[in-house]
Parts: C-alpha cells; structure tokens; sequence
C-alpha cells in the first residue's frame, strides 16, 4: 500500500517560482555589485584620499595617508554589499505581489511621496556637503538639481 504520490501543478509551480526567484536574487544582487563597484566606490575612494591632499599647505605638520589594508577591505566589502542589497527590491518586491501583500496600484499611489522624500533628504545632504563630489557622473545619478 506504498503508493508515491505525483506531484500536484501547484507544487510544480512553486518550485518553478522558487528557481526563478533564486536566479532573479543572484543575478540582481552581482548587478547590484558591479554597479557599487564601478560607480560608487571610485569615486568614493578618490574622496577619501584627496582628504589627505588637500590638508598639505603652511601646517606646522604634514598629514599624509595611512591606509590599511583591513579598513580598506571593510569599506568595499560594505559598499558591495549595501549596493547589492539594495538592488534586491524588486525581487523582495516581486515576491511580496505573489503573496498578495502588494500591488502595483499601491504602490503607484505612494511614489510621488518616495520621489519628494528623496530630493528632500538629497538636498539635506547637499546642503551639509555631505556628498562626494560635483562631477558630471554624480549629477547625472542624483535625483535633485543642483543649486
């Protein structure tokens, strides 16, 4: 009386769905990566150490850069991995619509308040001179004008 039981299509779809997730996770959290790598950290790093450069004048001490290997290694393995994480949404997001938790009129209905969130704290930051620099690749990735 051992009888193997076949797999029911909802069981099937799940795992489909599951594949499908896993792949979509992968492939935007490397995206996510790269993009923290080639256009986040450069010129982050370039910031960091230009602090040590432009301190140099008529100082009664000079400051010259003492980096290490370990604070260096932390700072990008965090940059990478922030910028993967954030690149996760839209599968979390994905998800969280496949549940039912979500949908895309709810979600329409409170993205103008995401977008004047954030200009407002971009131009916060602006304001303090928190950001990196005023080069034309970070204009072109910031979601508010300049003054």
């Amino acid at each position: 009386m051992d009888r193997k039981t076949k797999p029911t299509p909802a069981a099937s779809k799940e795992k489909k769905l599951a594949l499908l997730v896993t792949i979509a996770t992968a492939v935007c959290f490397i995206g996510g990566a790269l993009f923290g790598y080639a256009l986040i950290s450069k010129p982050a790093l370039t910031f960091l150490f230009g602090l040590s450069e432009a301190v140099s004048g008529p100082l009664p001490f000079k400051i010259e850069p003492f980096v290490r290997m370990e604070e260096m290694v932390s700072f990008m393995v965090s940059m990478l991995l922030g910028s993967g994480a954030a690149f996760e949404l839209p599968v979390v997001l994905g998800v969280l619509g496949w549940l039912g938790l979500v949908n895309a009129r709810g979600l329409w209905r409170f993205n103008k308040y995401a977008l004047i969130r954030m200009a407002v704290r971009h131009n916060r930051a602006a304001g303090v001179g928190i950001t990196v620099s005023g080069d034309r690749p970070e204009r072109r990735l910031s979601p508010a004008p300049r003054r």
